[in-house]
């Protein structure tokens, strides 16, 4: 999910918020194949976790 760029680089959090929901709200793409993720499957409190850690990792630069 990094790969080209951290998705927090390019989405404000409540955007990649639906992005995760439901990615067909944000925009589609031939062959579009993801499917999102209900509140039952990741509940709004871990999806909100789940983009700040994202949003962190963004900050980190791997050193290897």
């Amino acid at each position: 999910m990094n790969l080209p760029m951290n998705p927090t680089q390019y989405f404000e959090a409540k955007a990649l918020a639906s992005y995760i929901r439901d990615p067909a709200s944000v925009r589609t793409w031939p062959g579009m194949g993801m499917r999102g993720f209900s509140e039952a499957a990741i509940p709004d409190a871990e999806l909100s976790d789940l983009i700040a850690y994202l949003a962190y990792m963004s900050k980190r630069t791997d050193k290897r």
